[in-house]
């Protein structure tokens, strides 16, 4: 079973005993709020919506089902945001990589995203497979496009 929290923290309130003014202590800035889930909570959260390819709010609904825990959904996509800023260096590397190969194997694939066109590229060879997703273009009846 994974740890849903890994550390609870307060940030510590004072008041001052001669102006009577309320200070309160600041979270460090990689600790951004008292609850925080650990990384193995994390990975499960992202394998939900990108590998099960569920919606955040259905992965919301099932963190809260299974662990008690509500989190928003803010929180999810936090999680994607870092995960794909992490990436980022490893997704250039196989793009120069898969750009040296002599041959490739490209496929694409239409799909939805609310009401919108979005298209699903593959790039592959015999080592590593690329995939990612560009905004699809409108086909408007007299044949123009736009992206």
């Amino acid at each position: 079973m994974f740890e849903v929290v890994e550390k609870k923290v307060v940030a510590e309130t004072r008041d001052c005993p001669k102006c009577r003014t309320r200070t309160k202590g600041r979270f460090p800035e990689n600790m951004p709020g008292p609850l925080q889930y650990g990384v193995g909570f994390q990975a499960f959260v992202i394998n939900l919506l990108i590998a099960q390819m569920l919606s955040l709010r259905r992965a919301v609904e099932l963190v809260r089902a299974i662990s008690g825990v509500r989190m928003s959904q803010a929180t999810c996509l936090g999680y994607i945001q870092r995960l794909h800023e992490a990436l980022e260096p490893w997704e250039t590397a196989a793009a120069a990589h898969l750009l040296t190969r002599p041959a490739l194997h490209a496929d694409e694939t239409g799909f939805r995203v609310d009401s919108k066109n979005q298209w699903l590229h593959v790039l592959t060879d015999d080592s590593l497979t690329l995939i990612y997703g560009y905004p699809g273009v409108k086909r408007f009846s007299n044949g123009d496009v736009s992206v």
